[in-house]
């Protein structure tokens, strides 16, 4: 269950559309939450980027991160310079 705080974050994240389309020149393109995992099992509801579903869990050329998150990473960037991006796009400062 997400609190408001994590509810927020995450609407706000899906509202900046995939940000691998972006990096191909395709802005605003549909997103779904990507959660990046801490521990093995464990997902933070502040530690996702927006993805939409092809670049996500669907694929296209395995170029999904859920497909294969090493050819995903080697072709746009790791899950945590997107995480730091996120937070640049949001105006988040620590």
């Amino acid at each position: 269950m997400s609190s408001k705080a994590e509810e927020k974050h995450m609407n706000a994240v899906a509202g900046l559309g995939c940000l691998a389309c972006r990096l191909n020149g395709i802005p605003d393109s549909p997103a779904e939450i990507h959660h990046v995992r801490i521990a093995s099992s464990h997902k933070d509801n502040m530690k996702v980027f927006p993805l939409c579903p092809i670049h996500h869990r669907t694929g296209m050329f395995d170029i999904a991160i859920h497909e294969s998150r090493p050819r995903f990473e080697n072709e746009f960037m790791t899950e945590q310079e997107f995480l730091v991006w996120v937070d640049e796009l949001l105006g988040v400062t620590e």
